[in-house]
């Protein structure tokens, strides 16, 4: 039996008691019978009121509580749907996007004949992505130094953007060249091994969707002068 019919069944029969008593003290003829009978009729009125409101308050409350809760995991349970569908329209253009990779190739290096002193090579970009990607930047150049150096150095040149029609279909690749002149004593710090020779440079480009991506690269000449491979440097990223 639930509680709050309990103590109704408790103040009726107080009340009756009440009446009772009050039959057995005061002679129903009697006025303080009918004034000691309204007071008890209105105190046991007033006490089954109080249950009731209290009960009614503690429903509301149990039931704006429920709705709350009820609220809160609708709600986290709509934002976990919105962000998974957001993650899956990622992944899909993440999956469908162009995807730029350089790779660098040895052209030449010069042995003693300073006639024609230059050290050159070739830069291939390729898009292993499902769509095309539309080149708007590229830049790089050979540096001799002791370690790879910590950023491209920036130039007139570096903020121009290329003409709108250079592209790369997927699986293809766009290749450039690096060359620069290269001086008696870097050429004899790299072949001593005192310095080492870095081709360095970076492309921009777009994918289908407009937006922009860039890859870095830092690739290191070897010591038999005949390779490049990559050199661990913040300068390699993909973006």
């Amino acid at each position: 039996m639930k509680p709050e019919l309990v103590l109704t069944v408790a103040l009726t029969a107080i009340g009756c008691c009440v009446v009772f008593l009050f039959t057995t003290q005061f002679p129903i003829g009697n006025s303080e019978f009918w004034s000691h009978l309204v007071d008890g009729a209105a105190a046991t009125a007033t006490a089954l009121a109080t249950v009731f409101v209290a009960r009614f308050t503690r429903e509301l409350r149990d039931s704006t509580e429920r709705l709350w809760s009820e609220s809160e995991r609708a709600g986290k349970a709509a934002e976990a749907a919105a962000n998974a569908a957001r993650e899956s329209v990622n992944l899909a253009i993440a999956a469908e996007r162009a995807h730029v990779f350089a790779e660098v190739y040895l052209v030449s290096w010069p042995e003693r004949d300073w006639e024609e002193v230059k050290v050159a090579a070739r830069v291939a970009f390729w898009n292993h992505g499902k769509t095309p990607a539309a080149i708007t930047a590229i830049r790089g150049d050979l540096c001799f130094a002791v370690t790879a150096p910590p950023a491209l150095v920036d130039t007139p040149l570096s903020s121009r953007k290329l003409p709108p029609s250079l592209g790369i279909a997927t699986n293809s690749s766009h290749d450039t060249t690096i060359s620069r002149r290269i001086g008696e004593g870097e050429w004899s710090g790299v072949v001593e091994g005192d310095l080492r020779c870095f081709c360095v440079g970076e492309i921009r480009y777009e994918d289908i969707m407009g937006q922009a991506h860039a890859t870095g690269f830092c690739w290191e000449l070897s010591l038999a002068r005949d390779q490049y491979s990559v050199s661990p440097s913040a300068l390699n990223f993909r973006e």
